[in-house]
């Protein structure tokens, strides 16, 4: 059977193992045959990637690739092998460390670099991981004939040749950069949809499933008008655990007995959004104040948002074509 193409819609996901567990002699076998992603993978992967941009005059010999992750490679294995990929192939890796996907396109069209690797399965359990890629100055995604042709590559390629292979591209750090970037760009009006005083008197709870956004959330939500309560930022907790939009997906809304004794049972924010809406009814029952809930996914490039409803005593899911929406008659309105 040819295989024309072995990411998804999203770059490539999976299960993740050292390659030390797994019975295969180099990466791709262990890809086709067990259907597991190992660190030598993240290392042939992103090498074939930055070749690909070579071969083609994309990128030049020490220009940049950005790279950042989540939170799920708490060992750091798979993040370092994608790093020696970069600078096998000649590129100079920037390292941003733990931040959200969109953090990590920005900082790349901010140094103009020749692409930028964000190392996440997204959503997925715990135990699976992958990689996003972004193009040079576009910051596009990869189109499906990209895919095909580094898919190619990958299949194709003696991973032998490369254990050996010398760092011969730069390293640098620009985790402070790139965070301070991000924040200053969110804060600025004209990169988001609130002014002051929309979430005055709101109680919000926001949940970073122990993911890319845990450690910059706090920095980042700082409207003084609100009271927040912040949950699922410990990534010793394990990403997207009882956390994030993965079991929200599909739901329009959850009722108290789903959170307190059903599918919802243990999901924090959920219970948080619960106990806050109960304490505050007969004011919400009079239109006064509101709770909310800002739920990020494991990388952080979509969040749902939550609102309860005190007429039904349950927790309403606002999805990403919802919001969408709501956006797009918000625009037309302004």
């Amino acid at each position: 059977m040819t295989i024309e193409r072995i990411q998804g819609t999203d770059g490539i996901r999976g299960i993740v193992r050292l390659a030390e567990d797994c019975s295969g002699s180099d990466p791709i076998s262990v890809f086709l045959h067990e259907a597991v992603l190992t660190e030598e993978f993240f290392e042939l992967y992103t090498y074939a990637y930055c070749q690909e941009l070579l071969e083609a005059d994309f990128a030049s010999a020490n220009d940049l690739a950005v790279i950042g992750w989540d939170s799920r490679d708490m060992s750091g294995s798979f993040n370092h092998s994608a790093i020696r990929g970069i600078r096998k192939a000649g590129l100079t890796a920037v390292v941003v460390d733990i931040l959200p996907t969109p953090a990590i396109s920005l900082y790349q069209l901010h140094v103009g670099a020749a692409c930028a690797f964000v190392l996440t399965a997204s959503h997925n359990p715990a135990d699976q991981n992958g990689i996003k890629i972004f193009i040079g100055h576009s910051n596009l995604k990869l189109f499906p004939e990209d895919d095909k042709r580094l898919t190619q590559r990958c299949l194709s390629f003696n991973f032998e040749n490369l254990r050996s292979a010398p760092l011969i591209g730069e390293l640098r750090n620009d985790h402070a950069a790139a965070r301070k970037l991000f924040i200053e760009f969110m804060a600025d009006p004209q990169n988001h949809w609130l002014n002051k005083d929309s979430l005055a008197g709101a109680k919000i709870i926001v949940d970073a499933a122990n993911g890319a956004f845990s450690p910059l959330i706090e920095d980042l939500l700082n409207y003084e008008s609100a009271d927040y309560i912040f949950t699922n930022c410990d990534p010793a907790r394990g990403i997207n655990v009882c956390s994030g939009v993965a079991d929200l997906e599909g739901v329009s809304s959850i009722s108290a007995d789903e959170i307190e004794n059903g599918l919802f049972s243990g999901y924090e924010t959920l219970e948080k959004m619960l106990a806050s809406g109960r304490e505050q009814k007969e004011k919400l029952l009079n239109n006064s104040g509101q709770v909310l809930g800002f739920v990020f996914d494991g990388d952080g490039d979509r969040c749902f948002l939550l609102s309860y409803d005190p007429f039904q005593d349950c927790v309403l899911v606002v999805g990403g074509d919802a919001q969408a929406f709501f956006q797009a008659k918000l625009l037309q309105q302004n």
